[in-house]
């Protein structure tokens, strides 16, 4: 028989400062980037002005496909770079709002370090120029960034409350990034600012079902929450927004609404007697501190020599006084729960 054991939780932040930069800063265009334009790139904005990007990926520790999102469990960091089509939204924003919105493609080999971005940039002169990633233009950008519109004083982006994943691929849907563009004559360089921090949850005391001893135990479906010591929802947030005004501009979306629970089915009967991951990403950059509290709830069905029977289960984890878990835009989080 299996030995049940009492409902922990434990956290700990990334404490490797180069790994974690590599994840903050090595997904898109993170690092600095050059671009160069022809000898007519001041022609007329009804025109438009053609731009080339380059965009340079740190390789901390090596290149990979950027979507190919590798687990370095070691040195426990998350390595990325460029796959072979990616796009970028060029928005150029004045004092009252959005003036021009242009799309940015770039086509080349899967894993490079290097990947340049042409497009038309059609924005007005002493405008500030930005990016947004992912690109309005795909499925997930589309998703992610609305009120995109010329005359536009803010962006919308929803994060609304979605299920974990085993898989570190899933992150890319929700991997936003925003960037300032800085034109100078010929040359421009950009330096996003991720939008994406990433709880790495681990789950035991699960295991798989054992005929012989006809036992078995695993997740149906599994969420997070978080809270302050007075109930209201905090650190996880749904959405938050942007200005679009060049004085108010600041790279970053604030975050208004916070969802209560995260709460979603998992795929049926696990297969490995081990503590399985599950990468869940959070917008919010916000901190939990002394007195505050994570949830880790889920349902799961369990059988021990007789008939499976499903029970819900909460283990709830206050954060000591004196501690902080920061889920600041960037970082990974990294927690262990008992179920």
């Amino acid at each position: 028989m299996k030995t049940k054991k009492a409902p922990t939780i434990s956290y700990r932040r990334q404490t490797a400062v180069w790994a974690t930069v590599l994840l903050l800063l090595s997904m898109l265009s993170t690092s600095v980037s050059s671009c160069s334009g022809d000898d007519d790139s001041q022609t007329t904005q009804a025109s438009g002005r053609k731009i080339t990007l380059s965009a340079t990926v740190e390789a901390v520790v090596k290149p990979a496909s950027r979507t190919s999102y590798a687990d370095d469990v070691e040195n426990r960091i998350l390595t990325v770079d460029w796959e072979a089509q990616e796009a970028i939204t060029v928005i150029s924003i004045g004092e009252s709002g959005i003036s021009a919105i242009d799309e940015f493609t770039s086509t080349g080999e899967a894993g490079r370090t290097v990947a340049e971005f042409t497009g038309t940039y059609t924005g007005k002169e002493g405008d500030t120029v930005i990016c947004l990633y992912p690109a309005l233009s795909t499925t997930a950008g589309a998703a992610r960034f609305s009120g995109v519109a010329v005359g536009a004083t803010q962006i919308e982006l929803n994060y609304p409350a979605h299920a974990p994943s085993r898989s570190v691929a899933s992150l890319k849907e929700w991997d936003v990034m925003v960037g300032t563009v800085e034109l100078n004559g010929s040359a421009a360089s950009v330096r996003l600012k991720r939008q994406m921090s990433v709880l790495k949850l681990g789950v035991s005391g699960t295991y798989p079902y054992d005929s012989s001893w006809r036992i078995g135990k695993y997740l149906l479906n599994l969420g997070v929450s978080a809270s302050d010591n007075a109930g209201s929802a905090k650190a996880l947030a749904s959405h938050g927004t942007m200005s679009t005004r060049k004085s108010t501009f600041d790279q970053t979306f604030t975050p208004d609404q916070y969802y209560a629970s995260n709460y979603f089915t998992l795929s049926p009967q696990q297969t490995e007697d081990v503590e399985i991951f599950y990468y869940i990403p959070v917008f919010g950059n916000g901190t939990l501190n002394g007195g505050d509290l994570l949830r880790v709830s889920g349902r799961i069905n369990e059988r021990d020599d007789g008939p499976w029977y499903q029970y819900d289960k909460t283990v709830e984890f206050t954060i000591p006084n004196g501690q902080t878990i920061d889920f600041s835009y960037g970082q990974v989080i990294v927690a262990h729960v008992n179920m």
